[in-house]
This record gives C-alpha cells, structure tokens and sequence, in this order.
C-alpha cells in the first residue's frame, strides 16, 4: 500500500511541476494494450520510482505503553512518545493555548 500511495504523491508532484496531465481516455484501452501516451507515462514511472520511494517515506507504526492501552485503543503519554520522537514541539503560547514549532 506505501508504495502505491508513493507513487501517486511522486506523480502528482511531476504533474503539479511539469502541468502535464494524465487523465485516461477510451483510447488508452484499446484492444488491452497501452496507447503512446500511457506507455510514456509507464515508462516514466518505471525510472522515477526509486526517488518516489526515496521522498515518500515508509509510515511507522506509533509506539504505545501497556498503561495507556486497552488492548483495542493503544496509546502513551506524551513523555513517552516525544523520547521516542512521535511528538512534534509545541510552544505554549500566552493564552495557554499550544502552537506547533
């Protein structure tokens, strides 16, 4: 699934930058094989997708303390997700309200 998510988010990216759409029309299921301009496209996804991989991580997986979890609902406290680098910085702002850094 996170590479097929990589993918997309890398080929709306090019898209976005290059403003070449890649919309599919009846004539790129002609008789089953690719048309011109999809095979363009799998080609350019054949080269491009070890850098889409490589700017789109894999997700991780939140870590969680028995003491906080209910066996369906896992979770920690803040401490314990922010030494472990699953919490971003916040600053408390004078309203006592929090803005992340």
């Amino acid at each position: 699934k996170w590479i097929c998510e990589a993918l997309f988010a890398g080929l709306l990216t090019q898209q976005r930058d290059n403003g070449s759409p890649s919309m599919l029309k009846a004539e790129d299921w002609n008789g089953g094989a690719l048309s011109n301009e999809k095979q363009t496209q799998a080609d350019n996804i054949a080269q491009s997708i070890s850098k889409f991989m490589t700017n789109y991580r894999m997700p991780r997986c939140f870590p969680f303390q028995p003491s906080y979890s209910d066996g369906m609902q896992l979770g920690g406290c803040l401490q314990f997700l922010h030494t472990r680098g699953f919490a971003v910085p916040t600053e408390t702002l004078q309203d006592g309200s929090r803005r992340v850094c």
